[in-house]
């Protein structure tokens, strides 16, 4: 959502208006109205010697692989005795950087469902986490449960419990999901179990993330 302003320059001022047109060259790696906004002229105004293109990045939570560069190509008629010097090519190039805000949410169908052991059993059920990209150091999101009675309806005794989703730092590929189990019990049955992702440590924030509030669901049918 940051701008950016380009300065084109003449020698001297024109007493008329002079209009440039402002296009994106395919060098580009950045995309038009994905990754920016662009005006599509650039006006310097009469007995003026410059003008100035404001470029405006767009928000949205994609993680870049690199920086995006953006090289502008202005073109045009200008005034009587005004002319564009054809061994110094108006161009310009503009870099943007990646500074978008993670996301942790879910990493699975929403809801699932299980079904429920028969009487004197236990099932393993395993939800998964994911990260939208690498954080820069551990970060721990916790795990709130509603709608059922933790020790009659599961439990959270098996060794990788859902208490916690431990997202190593600089995590990239299959380390940015992460898993836990959830014990699920004959009580269970007919019964949702909800999970909502919450930042128990306070840790998100200074790692410009933020978590996605849509809650996971578990349907447990009768066995």
């Amino acid at each position: 959502g940051g701008t950016a302003n380009v300065v084109v320059s003449v020698d001297e001022p024109s007493p008329t208006a002079i209009t440039l047109n402002v296009s994106a060259a395919s060098t580009s790696t950045a995309q038009g109205t994905t990754d920016y906004i662009l005006p599509s002229t650039l006006r310097i105004e009469p007995n003026r010697d410059t003008g100035t293109l404001t470029l405006t990045g767009v928000n949205d939570e994609t993680e870049q692989p690199s920086a995006l560069t953006i090289d502008l190509e202005f073109t045009g008629t200008l005034p009587s005795g005004w002319s564009l010097d054809p061994s110094d090519p108006l161009t310009h190039q503009i870099t943007i950087v990646d500074d978008e805000i993670g996301i942790v949410g879910w990493a699975e169908n929403n809801p699932a469902t299980h079904t429920a052991p028969e009487d004197g059993m236990t099932n393993t059920y395993t939800v998964m986490a994911r990260m939208s990209k690498s954080p820069s150091r551990l970060i721990s999101v916790g795990i709130r449960f509603s709608g059922v009675s933790q020790g009659l309806d599961f439990g959270l005794t098996v060794p990788n419990s859902c208490q916690t989703f431990n997202f190593p730092a600089n995590a990239t590929g299959a380390d940015l999901i992460q898993s836990c189990d959830v014990l699920v019990r004959p009580r269970a049955a007919g019964k949702t179990i909800v999970m909502t992702l919450v930042d128990s440590f306070d840790q998100l924030t200074g790692e410009n993330f933020r978590i996605d509030p849509a809650v996971h669901m578990i349907m447990v049918n009768s066995p």
